[in-house]
């Protein structure tokens, strides 16, 4: 054995080859073997690619280590290893660490943790024990070859070279590890969270999922002790079930009921119900319109967080739920989140970042169907928090598109307008199979605006009447006809509006008019993340067509 040993270690080429081997390896082994959700064959071979450039890049750097200064070799690359080969099983099944698994490891118990390395299939744990197996054959490789070669010049020139070693290490750890992790833990941003490189990402993560965990705890507990003081005056719900589908960056001038020459929504299109024809939404952008829209606000347009539709709904006797397809704890979700922890029960699917993972709406089709079936005498109030046609549409979207537009990312556009259609078509289907009363509202966020390269994509902004401009719709069990209400109406008022729908009188609602009804057209105002302008002085940004 040691005869083979030292003949294998003759070959030059030998090591280098496989620490390349081991990095490209452990990439797997830290959750990369899923790529971005639907990024397309380009795309994907470019995510190989890069992956191929990052192993080589980093085995040759852990190649000259060994050479030069075998120590800290060892002291880099042997905790990466234990890092990688201990997560190894959790990434080869569901890739990128999240706040969800850190969570649940916080809360499971060692009966749960046997029972759940149990459901592993078996072949993760032949490619665990491989993978070790493989690293302590290379190390014995790597150690005989330290041997052998021990013949490098000393003197000040060795001294020099391990002293640039170092100051590489150095940069290099600061590149990988140490800058992804600061900028998550001191600027609470999502750098590197989502990368597609190795192991940026994981380094990034250990970090960032272990802080936003204490932030959700600490988060939850503030929420609880808000106490709202509604003035409840009457109570007279008309439907079993009251579900409100919250929308994301839906154009209104992009759907046909609202003049686009394409059908992006079959089902909305022909569903009796009312259309509100110029509903506004109240700001440019997720966390501060949702949270305007389902709060009450101050003269300055800024919200009450102890006075939301969830409060008002559970002092009204409702059952309520919040089902979320966005994050509960990332820098752009945890206010809207904050409405939503309110809720009797609630789900979100991603704990961290609303981009944690990318995962179809329809995955709340589930959770959906468990809150119909929860057996109340209470009515129901069911929010469904949606991601929709975030930007990053082809991201989004879990099929090729059926409409062309000059852009592939406009295309994924319409499509993602598609998908949501046929997932409010689904809740319609849900709901008339539980034979229950039911009635829907349906509205986006927020709107969008093109991008400044002309018609690639589009993108948040706050200068245009698009950013505001979203389709606003209600359908019900018992709708025979197609309303549509032409007044204009504020999304500062839809709290009242949805208050007068689920047939609450409340002291300060109650003296707003009647929001599906005609009305006067006065003035309407938007916050544009910075002041209330009025919305119409902003500029026009005309949807492409076909």
């Amino acid at each position: 054995m040691l005869n083979y040993c030292k003949s294998i270690c003759r070959y030059q080429w030998l090591i280098p080859c496989l620490l390349v081997l081991f990095c490209f390896t452990s990439f797997y082994a830290l959750g990369s073997m899923y790529p971005p959700a639907h990024i397309g064959d380009k795309w994907y071979k470019a995510y190989i690619v890069r992956h191929i450039a990052a192993a080589v890049i980093m085995g040759l750097w852990f190649y000259w280590m060994s050479v030069r200064t075998p120590r800290l070799f060892g002291v880099v690359l042997l905790p990466y290893f234990v890092a990688s080969w201990l997560y190894m099983p959790q990434g080869l099944v569901y890739g990128d660490l999240t706040v969800a698994m850190f969570e649940s490891l916080l809360a499971t118990d060692s009966e749960e943790a046997f029972a759940y390395l149990q459901n592993f299939p078996i072949y993760v744990w032949v490619l665990w024990v491989a993978y070790l197996l493989f690293f302590l054959g290379m190390a014995v490789v790597i150690r005989r070859k330290q041997k052998l070669n021990n013949n490098i010049a000393t003197g000040r020139k060795i001294k020099f070279e391990r002293g640039a070693i170092y100051l590489l290490a150095i940069a290099v750890a600061f590149l990988f590890f140490i800058k992804p992790a600061y900028r998550n833990f001191v600027h609470d941003e999502s750098y590197a969270i989502n990368k597609w490189l190795m192991p940026q990402k994981f380094s990034a993560r250990l970090i960032y999922v272990p802080y936003m965990t204490y932030k959700d705890l600490q988060f939850s507990k503030e929420a609880q002790n808000e106490v709202p003081q509604w003035q409840i005056e009457k109570v007279s719900p008309v439907y079993q079930n009251y579900v409100v589908v919250l929308g994301e960056s839906v154009r209104a001038d992009y759907l046909p009921m609202y003049g686009y020459p394409l059908n992006t929504s079959p089902f909305l299109s022909r569903v009796n119900g009312i259309r509100l024809a110029n509903y506004v939404a109240p700001a440019p952008s997720t966390i501060v319109s949702i949270s305007r829209v389902l709060s009450l606000t101050d003269e300055n347009g800024q919200p009450k967080y102890a006075y939301t539709l969830i409060n008002l709904a559970n002092m009204a006797g409702f059952d309520t739920f919040w089902l979320s397809n966005q994050g509960k704890m990332g820098r752009d979700d945890s206010a809207v989140a904050k409405i939503g922890i309110r809720a009797k029960q609630y789900v979100f699917t991603k704990l961290g970042d609303y981009n944690e993972t990318v995962l179809s709406d329809e995955v709340l089709l589930p959770h959906f169907q468990n809150a119909l079936d929860v057996q109340t005498e209470n009515p129901k109030l069911i929010v469904l928090h949606l991601l929709g046609s975030h930007p990053g549409f082809c991201d989004r979207i879990t099929k090729e598109p059926e409409m062309y537009l000059p852009s592939r990312n406009m295309s994924c556009y319409l499509e993602s307008l598609i998908q949501t259609d046929h997932l409010l078509q689904q809740v319609d289907d849900m709901l008339r199979h539980k034979q229950q009363s039911y009635s829907v509202v349906y509205f986006s966020d927020h709107g969008l605006s093109s991008a400044i390269d002309g018609w690639n994509s589009m993108v948040v902004g706050t200068k245009y009447k698009q950013n505001y401009a979203v389709p606003f719709i209600r359908f019900s069990s018992d709708s025979t006809k197609q309303e549509v209400i032409y007044s204009r109406k504020s999304g500062f008022d839809a709290l009242s509006g949805l208050a007068q729908w689920m047939g609450i009188r409340e002291t300060q609602l109650s003296r707003k008019p009647d929001f599906f009804a005609e009305g006067e057209n006065g003035p309407v105002y938007v916050f544009n993340q910075e002041k209330l302008v009025d919305f119409d002085t902003l500029a026009d940004d005309p949807a492409q067509k076909p």
